[in-house]
């Protein structure tokens, strides 16, 4: 029952976080309402503790919008507490009190319901006669519908001048702010206004009508009655509290209860009811009091109260908590399932995202001493499965991950761990590698042991690229430390290494060349795209201009080229590279949540230059993600090129970030992106149509079998 609590909890405080409106316009401190709630949670001796505990975090908004309902048979008996009409009454659309016509909207919309629309054209021929009419809405016990449907049929006659309802604007997400550096997403947190309703009276110029309406806690207000308060051509009578707003979020709690929270505000300030009748006093007299109250009709209401604009999103990241207290750990695992619920655009992809935060309260809560809770947090990041995904700051993930490289780089080629480049060429062969060796062993643990051990921290998109991570980290450790590295060379041998990890060996510098291009046959050119520089592709192309075929090497990162590249190589007249979607929430909804989102189509680049219309390759394998992967869907968008090699990493999507307690950060995708056609390309990557891959012995000889490959297809067309 705990962890439902707890769970429940998480539910009720994200939706806050979120859509309040207090939350957007102030540095409201939201955390420590969860933080002092968490011990009461967990202590709750029944439903109704619980209940209290999450309406008292509810109540530090000051939001009488906001709280905790009771079960239904308890709201039902709050409701039987105001005199309820007898049967027969119930079922009387309208009735005179001398000169106050009195309309029963919910026997209206009851005849409604059954196609009979007598009902409303007789109270409409009353109305047009009247000019002190009281509007009961009370909903009473009542749980489903409610007769605004009525009210909209009345409005015309209700209204003897044009009145604008009152404006409302609402929390609106377009994906998920980045709260540290930069993001090239463009995600934001803001508000929609939306346009004020307006009731056109069917005759104008007739004398003044007064509408008094009745309401009670079980609905909302109708904009008709916070117009015609505001124009002071009605009244409002509340048969007990009163909501400030009609647009909330319910969350059903444990025990019947339900948390409900305000998701929008009104830009006239807040609503208030002109008489709140006490429980058990009938509020029909009181109406009918105020309907013959002389009141000088307001000019209509159009000037809109200034309220203040939206902040940033940013988080407190309480970064001296290298190991929080359990109420702060709770608090950096609801933040983190909360974000990723809402906001991570692949969520589909990850399986049951809402098993896993149950699954996880009671980890977090056992997690023992510094080491325990980092790495349960580092799992809980890697179950989103995202080759973007990495958590930051933790300097036992450091320690257990490793930081600083060994002079060369080390990759699984044919399921081994092997070292397949030297990074600084000098420092590597001082200190015995030789491309190729197979790293059997560092400081005494064996290297299958180590990438197990690590296996459950790292994240990835596909099994291939997981296992390439875990093999290029095989190395890392401490700067400045010492690897004790067990290799076998291509006799069978196993030799000891000692190697020296530091930074400066992050230089990933593939050729000494001073030009990132050259021909590899007379008619076929290469171009590390690793290396390449937008200033350097017009004169890339020019070099290459009369030659049939280029080969992009598309096997690391690139320097944003593909804007560049792509036009020139556009034989196809494409233009758009690639869709993308992304997270789209408003505060108000009336649509299945899960379906607002924002798609769009990203446009080619246009060039000025020639088009070069021979044969292109692009070489992949894991190292191709992000923007990588962007310039593949670019290239196959233009001209239709042919990839040879292995699947790509499978991670694609403008990265955004969350601040987590202890001074941690989540980096994770914002962006949905897919091919120009609507493909999936998460978790898949993007496919050869040739596949090719390094050999052990390929590498010893220093050979690059997947370049060779592709040279030997655009020779021979196989």
């Amino acid at each position: 029952m705990e962890i439902q609590r707890l769970a429940a909890l998480a539910a009720v405080w994200g939706t806050v976080k979120l859509f309040h409106p207090r939350l957007a316009t102030e540095r409201f401190d939201w955390d420590g309402p969860l933080v002092r709630a968490v011990p009461r949670v967990r202590t709750a001796a029944d439903d109704a503790a619980f209940a209290v505990a999450v309406d008292e975090m509810l109540a530090t908004l000051g939001d009488p919008a906001t709280g905790i309902e009771p079960p239904q048979e308890a709201r039902a008996t709050t409701v039987s507490s105001t005199p309820a009409p007898s049967p027969a009454a119930a079922s009387v659309t309208h009735r005179r009190d001398s000169d106050v016509l009195i309309v029963n909207l919910r026997a209206v919309e009851d005849r409604l319901e059954n196609q009979d629309w007598s009902a409303i054209h007789a109270v409409r021929e009353e109305i047009e006669t009247s000019t002190r009419i009281v509007i009961d809405l009370r909903m009473g016990e009542e749980t489903i519908g409610s007769p605004w449907t009525a009210l909209q049929q009345l409005a015309p006659v209700l209204v003897w001048r044009d009145l604008s309802g009152p404006a409302t604007r609402t929390v609106v997400w377009s994906g998920w702010p980045p709260q540290t550096r930069y993001s090239s997403g463009g995600y934001y947190r803001g508000f929609e206004q939306r346009a004020v309703e307006r009731f056109a009276a069917k005759q104008k110029g007739g004398p003044p009508r007064r509408v008094v309406f009745v309401v009670d806690d079980r609905g909302g207000v109708p904009a008709l009655a916070w117009a015609m308060q505001l124009s002071k051509d009605g009244a409002i009578v509340a048969a007990g509290p009163i909501r400030d707003s009609s647009d909330t979020r319910t969350h059903a709690l444990p025990g019947g209860f339900r948390a409900v929270v305000r998701v929008n505000e009104g830009l006239w300030g807040p609503l208030r009811a002109d008489t709140t009748v006490p429980a058990g006093k009938d509020p029909i007299p009181v109406a009918v009091k105020l309907a013959r109250a002389r009141v000088k009709p307001a000019k209509q209401w159009e000037k809109n109260v200034p309220l203040p604009p939206a902040i940033a999103s940013d988080d407190e990241p309480y970064e001296g908590m290298t190991y929080p207290a359990v109420e702060y750990r709770l608090l950096a695992l609801f933040r983190l399932w909360t974000v990723i619920d809402r906001f991570y655009p692949y969520k589909h992809l990850i399986g049951d995202w809402s098993a896993v935060l149950p699954e996880f309260i009671p980890r977090v809560i056992a997690a023992k001493g510094e080491r325990e809770w980092a790495l349960t947090l580092a799992e809980l990041a890697a179950r989103i499965a995202d080759g973007h995904t990495h958590l930051s700051g933790s300097a036992v993930l450091d320690a257990l991950l490793g930081v600083a490289p060994a002079p060369v780089e080390t990759r699984l080629v044919e399921g081994l761990p092997a070292v397949t480049r030297l990074r600084d060429a000098q420092a590597a062969r001082d200190a015995g590698f030789r491309v190729g060796d197979v790293i059997v062993a560092v400081d005494g643990e064996p290297a299958q042991a180590i990438m197990q051990r690590r296996a459950p921290y790292v994240p990835a998109s596909t099994t291939a690229a997981h296992a390439q991570l875990l093999a290029e980290g095989l190395l890392l450790g401490p700067a400045g430390s010492s690897a004790r590295v067990t290799v076998e060379g291509a006799d069978g041998v196993q030799r000891e290494i000692t190697a020296l990890r530091d930074f400066r060996f992050y230089d990933s510098s593939r050729s000494a060349e001073k030009r990132p291009w050259h021909l590899i046959t007379p008619q076929i050119g290469y171009v590390d795209l690793t290396q390449l520089t937008s200033k350097q592709v017009p004169a890339m192309f020019e070099d290459l201009r009369q030659i049939k075929a280029l080969l992009f090497d598309m096997r690391g990162y690139p320097h944003g080229t593909a804007w560049d590249i792509a036009p020139r190589i556009n034989v196809k007249n494409a233009t758009v590279g690639a869709q993308f979607r992304r997270a789209y929430h408003l505060g108000v909804t009336r649509v299945e949540e899960r379906s607002q989102r924002i798609l769009f189509e990203q446009r080619l680049p246009q060039g000025t230059g020639w088009i070069y219309t021979g044969r292109t390759v692009t070489l992949i394998d894991d190292r191709a993600i992000s923007q990588a992967e962007h310039s593949c869907l670019f290239f196959e968008a233009a001209s239709g090129t042919t990839f040879i090699g292995t699947p790509t990493a499978g991670a694609n999507g403008d990265v955004t970030n969350l601040r987590l307690p202890g001074g941690l950060t989540l980096r994770f995708t914002g962006h949905d992106v897919r091919h120009a056609d609507g493909r999936q390309l998460q978790r898949v990557g993007i496919q050869p149509h040739v596949v090719a891959a390094p050999t052990i012995a390929g590498v010893r000889a220093g050979k690059d079998q997947v370049l060779d490959r592709a040279v030997e297809w655009l020779e021979t067309g196989e």
